[in-house]
């Protein structure tokens, strides 16, 4: 008996392998249909850590501490607001290492406790604040309620860039 091989029709293949590749770049490409986009994500792209209160946005706070113990809180703030605003910062727990009132122009950004900055916030005896450690600051705008941020302790001397902020 002689057996008969009868070939696919060139149509029906050509159907077959698209469908093949429609269900294989559905399937591989469906997983962007429900994670979240990253760029929508909120990251600090720095040491420190920020935050936003109303018109006022805090950037990149973090304490720098000196061989002595004592630490520099550095951040800087802008107020995006067309009236001047009061920024009132309380150190450490319940703000126990001290207050400080810092005066907001409108639309302008300050940098506290930098090389060239006017402004500093300065803790001599910190009671919550270890290197590699997370030092609660509280940062408050008029009566509006505040928060609390817990601000990176970052050690001066392993980091050479830090030398013109030490305390």
């Amino acid at each position: 008996m002689k057996t008969t091989r009868i070939a696919a029709k060139p149509v029906a293949r050509i159907a077959g392998a698209a469908a093949l590749a429609a269900t294989a770049l559905l399937g591989l490409s469906a997983c962007s249909l429900v994670a979240p986009v990253a760029t929508m994500i909120h990251y600090d792209p720095a040491d420190g850590i920020g935050t936003d209160l109303g018109e006022v946005k805090v950037r990149d706070a973090q304490a720098i501490m000196g061989e002595s113990g004592a630490i520099n809180v550095y951040f800087y703030v802008v107020n995006s607001g067309e009236e001047q605003a009061r920024l009132h910062v309380a150190l450490g727990a319940g703000g126990t290492d001290g207050k400080a009132a810092i005066t907001l122009a409108p639309e302008e950004a300050t940098t506290v406790g930098g090389p060239d900055s006017d402004v500093a916030v300065l803790v001599e005896r910190p009671t919550d604040a270890s290197l590699g450690g997370l030092y609660p600051v509280y940062f408050q705008v008029g009566e509006a309620a505040g928060q609390q941020l817990l601000v990176p302790v970052l050690d001066a001397e392993a980091r050479p860039f830090f030398e013109d902020y030490l305390p």
